[in-house]
């Protein structure tokens, strides 16, 4: 940031101490990009999220970027537990809410839009404070408004009906595979997705073989990104490899929850375990 010293000298002591207060956080916090920048549509698109040049830090790997082109709707991320689906999500959101000011999040429970889909590890508020965003999170109105203004605003599964009436330009829905009211709420969604030019929808879920779900993959709107558990093994915790990865890898459970695989068979066939 430049200044005229001129300037400077008549600008009024408040002043003067919230520039130096911006300036002092600049400097004292590391500011995180999470996609590769500058080189990120040429760069990113081959990358693997671990550390290179400028970025000394895990961030987004290839999968993890929003589909390329303008000819998708619906981007569906159907993978593995702790597969980085909520960092993900969360990322798209705050970088996109400087072109798309109303955005739905859509969460199984009030308890997992908090915990989860904003409070979490990967919440919206651990990655604004990754970028040096600010940010207003009010819990009691479930709304998240962005350093630009732009907002999301959270509605449970549980209350399919919330959804009756607000639009919106882009939505997340978190989980919806694991949602009892999935078909009311995505009837509900859709016909709010009116803002805008090109109103887009973010799924993150690992699966579970709902007619609804199979459906979805199948629209040529839709564009799939399965990914296992394994792409993000290094920025797991050690035990979860040693103990819950090795527990149940090769098993009917582990196919589903690890690999991301929507399960069609039936439980209990020869060949298959668990």
């Amino acid at each position: 940031m430049a200044f005229d010293l001129e300037e400077y000298e008549k600008w009024d002591p408040k002043t003067k101490a919230e520039v130096a207060e911006m300036l002092r956080t600049r400097m004292e916090t590391k500011i995180r990009a999470w996609y590769c920048q500058p080189d990120g549509m040429k760069y990113g698109r081959h990358c693997d999220g671990k550390a290179h040049g400028a970025y000394d830090y895990p961030h987004a790997r290839a999968d993890q970027w929003p589909p390329p082109g303008k000819d998708w709707f619906v981007w569906a991320a159907i993978s593995g537990r702790g597969s980085g689906k909520t960092r993900m999500a969360n990322e798209w959101c705050r970088r996109m809410s400087d072109t798309h000011p109303r955005i739905a999040g859509i969460g199984r429970s009030g308890k997992d839009i908090r915990a989860t889909m904003v409070e979490g590890e990967s919440g919206l508020i651990a990655v604004c404070e990754a970028a040096g965003h600010s940010y207003l999170w009010e819990p009691s109105k479930r709304e998240f408004t962005f350093h630009n203004g732009g907002k999301v605003y959270f509605y449970t599964a549980e209350e399919p009906d919330s959804l009756r009436g607000p639009q919106h330009h882009l939505a997340w829905l978190d989980e919806p595979a694991h949602m009892p009211l999935i078909d009311l709420v995505w009837d509900n969604l859709l016909f709010g997705m009116r803002l805008g030019q090109q109103p887009r929808i973010l799924v993150t879920t690992t699966p579970l073989p709902k007619k609804w779900l199979k459906d979805l993959v199948k629209e040529k709107t839709t564009k799939v990104v399965r990914v296992s558990t394994y792409a993000n093994i290094d920025n797991l915790a050690p035990t979860f490899a040693a103990k819950i990865i090795s527990k149940y890898e090769g098993t009917r459970l582990g196919r589903q929850e690890l690999h991301g695989e929507i399960i069609e068979d039936v439980e209990g066939r020869c060949g298959t375990r668990r």
